[in-house]
């Protein structure tokens, strides 16, 4: 996969892998299979067993959610293979709170609060069993400004993020998701950029 090109903006780097302090509070993220038959690992990321927080060893921080339909979160992860995983955080959380992706379809808010990702507050559910009354009329859509709380990025930085995407031979998911880490940004806020949603003004 092509990596970006050195600048003062932008500098991907093969960093040490940075393990969270306090390890015996975090869960790992559990291996899946996918759709086609590919078994997929994570073992650069952690889950806190007490706020549902997703820490990558890769940038040495937690990942910050990006908001979305329904007002949910969701964050972008690179498997072992470093193919792009994008998912609801609830999701991830459910997943390494039980150590599987199997025998549950959804996770359930009990606070009916889609962004209260703590694990205490989320619930194994089957799809039929997750939407309930109470469930639908709590969701709203989740809206991003052109400069909202979310985003936090220079015009020169939203300028060479335009550029690069050009450059980039892998799939788009994985620029975004490498590019939110490296920024302390969320997953959405990259796409939003190289999408034109966002910095509209910036040429």
């Amino acid at each position: 996969m092509k990596r970006l090109k050195h600048n003062k903006v932008i500098e991907l780097k093969n960093k040490e892998k940075v393990m969270p302090v306090n390890m015996d509070e975090f869960w790992s993220i559990p291996n899946l299979v996918d759709m086609n038959g590919t078994e997929r690992s994570f073992s650069d990321y952690f889950v806190h067993s007490q706020t549902g927080n997703i820490w990558s060893c890769k940038s040495g921080r937690y990942l910050k959610p990006s908001p979305c339909t329904g007002n949910y979160r969701q964050v972008g992860i690179m498997d072992d293979s470093h193919k792009s995983y994008v998912r609801g955080q609830h999701r991830f959380v459910m997943a390494a709170r039980l150590g599987t992706w199997e025998g549950w379809d959804e996770a359930h808010h009990l606070d009916t609060v889609p962004y209260n990702n703590c694990p205490i507050n989320l619930s194994p559910r089957d799809r039929k069993g997750q939407f309930d009354e109470t469930t639908r009329s709590n969701m709203s859509l989740a809206k991003i400004g052109k400069r909202s709380n979310f985003a936090k990025l220079t015009d020169d930085q939203v300028r060479e993020i335009r550029k690069h995407i050009d450059e980039w031979t892998g799939q788009q998911t994985a620029f975004c998701v490498e590019i939110a880490e490296q920024l302390d940004v969320t997953y959405i806020t990259i796409y939003n950029v190289i999408k034109q949603k966002v910095y509209k003004d910036v040429v």
